[in-house]
């Protein structure tokens, strides 16, 4: 379960870090998805159901990571960190930075959360 957890996050980040990116029409990572061939992906029409679902990856595997834990406070700020981007990118882009930088610190407390819980007995 941890590797599936830790697999979910960093995907689910990634990806919602591309996706934003792309909605706030940053100039290298639109190049790049239009050079590969997915320039369709731009339109907002296709964008943002990308972006929900990777924002939704991403504390999915904070809350599959957190069953191993029990720390609330890693997925308290992913999901704060998700709303937070995908209130940012639809209405003030400003905030939408800030946002990307929730799921960010989200993941790094979840894993330090991960190598302080104790050990099952038989791993």
């Amino acid at each position: 379960m941890p590797a599936t957890s830790r697999f979910l996050q960093s995907f689910g980040f990634l990806g919602s870090l591309i996706a934003a990116a792309c909605c706030l029409g940053i100039f290298f990572v639109v190049a790049g998805v239009t050079a590969i061939g997915a320039g369709f992906l731009i339109r907002d029409r296709y964008l943002l159901p990308i972006f929900t679902v990777f924002l939704l990856l991403s504390v999915i595997g904070t809350a599959l990571s957190r069953r191993k834990h029990g720390r609330k406070g890693p997925l308290v700020i992913s999901v704060s960190g998700a709303i937070v981007t995908f209130g940012g990118v639809l209405l003030r882009p400003a905030i939408a930075y800030v946002g990307i930088a929730l799921p960010l610190l989200a993941s790094v407390l979840d894993l330090l959360a991960a190598r302080s819980a104790p050990r099952e007995p038989g791993r």
